[in-house]
């Protein structure tokens, strides 16, 4: 009965916008009045509506995936393929409730629910744990770099072969090829962080994936740029100048980090001499670091990531309040997060490339789970991570939908199977219908991992609850204060 009356809420909720956009149109922009003082472009007011819907359906939504024994993620990424303008455009219908304009004005809000998730993240971070298991992450990520692109890599290769209408020359394949898996190596650190809040997940286990998934993530950047610059060289393409990956690396990197490093600082100093009204500083910052990040060419990601890290091992006391506000805001971010990612995905374009997204998650999720048991073998760590950590790698989201874009707009001129083609270029395609089943299959597996690890729940053990016993083979337990602000882990109480 509760499912039902989440369900006819949920159709009442959409039926009232689809009946709204009905009335006042298509989201075209209303004639300007005479003496008026504001002046709307085409979308700006209908994202605001939107935005509300987008929060209250992805949540009833994800309440409603709860009940089916599902992650709330899950459910969030539901409701934004319902409501976006692909799901619609799969029907023949020419309106949707979120159009492909408040699409274009929803990607603030969308930076700012990153920036959040990245500065929980961060907090998650105990530098003394990552130097105790820089073994560990080395052999992991090593060995998921190595064999994700070496299996990943080869299989695009034979798919370009076999699917000349991707649009991928024979002469550029390998080119290509090499970062197709690249990004293929990314995983999402917003799914294991919101997964982790959502079980109320602590322990060993908890701890080593989420900071091997970060790391990674960091080294990611680096990868890319190499592989973007080495690639640009085989097919004979500029991608940005003659010290454009030196100047990518700098800039990009490093001034996110002194950006994100200057963050923290301030919030770290806000929470130690004033402390007030923490969640209206908070978002007010974020968005802040959204629109700095989006006009010096930052990646908000990493600059809030970095902010965390500092705040969790530099000030661990002054800031513990602050990543406990995160938490209370992770509901609302999540879903806007998750819903705006759903809106993008388009069930037309995978229908036409489905044969090359269907190699990718079977080859990728393969070389994950390989890569995985690989490393965590070669770095002697517990069974368990050894066993489930790969289900931690599963998901891909934002940071992976950023570089595919990358990819194809940068080489368009070379994956185009015809010259001055009109409409999305087909590898993107592929890419993005991938990242979506990812992003859908991903949670689902981590929530099996997290409960199969026994790491689920014991947040509400107390401090009693944080040193894993060693009975149980899962390595090195985490100290009270290496625990987790982000998850509740900074106070004992929690």
């Amino acid at each position: 009965m509760k499912a039902l009356r989440i369900v006819l809420t949920i159709l009442a909720l959409v039926g009232f916008a689809l009946l709204a956009r009905l009335l006042t149109g298509k989201g075209e922009a209303a004639p300007a009045r005479d003496g008026a003082i504001f002046h709307y472009e085409q979308g700006v007011r209908e994202t605001v509506t939107g935005l509300g819907l987008m929060l209250l359906g992805a949540w009833l939504t994800g309440k409603l995936a709860q009940l089916a024994k599902l992650s709330k993620i899950t459910g969030y990424i539901l409701f934004g393929i319902v409501i976006g303008p692909h799901f619609f455009a799969a029907l023949n219908l020419d309106f949707a409730v979120i159009g492909k304009d408040e699409l274009r004005y929803l990607k603030l809000a969308n930076n700012l629910a990153i920036a959040l998730i990245a500065l929980s993240a961060g907090g998650e971070i105990d530098l003394r744990f990552v130097r105790q298991s820089l073994k560990m992450i080395g052999c992991i990520v090593g060995s998921q770099v190595v064999v994700v692109v070496g299996l990943v890599g080869g299989a695009m290769v034979a798919v370009f072969h076999f699917m000349p209408e991707l649009g991928v020359a024979p002469g550029h394949a390998i080119a290509i090829a090499i970062v197709v898996a690249v990004i293929a190596t990314a995983s999402s650190p917003a799914v294991v962080i919101a997964l982790v809040e959502e079980v109320r997940a602590r322990g060993a286990f908890t701890q080593a994936v989420l900071t091997v998934t970060v790391c990674k993530d960091l080294i990611l950047v680096v990868l890319f740029a190499i592989a973007m610059a080495v690639a640009g060289a085989m097919l004979g393409v500029d991608t940005g100048g003659e010290h454009s990956l030196a100047a990518h690396l700098v800039m990009h990197l490093g001034g996110s980090l002194a950006i994100g490093a200057v963050f923290g600082l301030a919030l770290a100093a806000y929470v130690h001499f004033i402390g007030a009204h923490l969640a209206l500083v908070l978002i007010g910052a974020s968005f802040g670091l959204a629109l700095i990040g989006a006009r010096l060419n930052l990646e908000p990601l990493l600059a809030a990531l970095a902010a965390g890290v500092l705040m969790r091992n530099v000030y661990p006391s002054q800031t513990a309040p602050l990543f406990e506000t995160v938490r209370e805001l992770s509901v609302p971010v999540y879903a806007v997060f998750f819903a705006v990612a759903g809106c993008k995905t388009d069930p037309v374009a995978f229908a036409t490339v489905w044969p090359a997204v269907a190699a990718l998650v079977i080859v990728r999720g393969l070389a994950v789970v390989l890569g995985t048991w690989a490393g965590a073998k070669v770095a002697r760590v517990d069974a368990v991570t050894q066993r489930w950590g790969w289900t931690a790698f599963i998901s891909q989201a934002g940071v992976s939908l950023a570089l595919a874009y990358l990819l194809t707009h940068d080489f368009e001129s070379v994956l185009r199977p015809e010259e001055g083609a009109a409409g999305p270029v087909p590898l993107e395609m592929v890419l993005i219908s991938a990242i979506a089943i990812h992003e859908l299959v991903g949670p689902i597996l981590f929530k099996v991992g997290l409960g199969r690890s026994g790491d689920a729940g014991r947040e509400d053990a107390g401090p009693e609850g944080v040193e894993p016993p060693s009975t149980e083979g899962k390595g090195p337990g985490v100290s009270s204060e290496g625990g987790s602000p982000a998850a509740g882990g900074a106070k004992a109480e929690a």
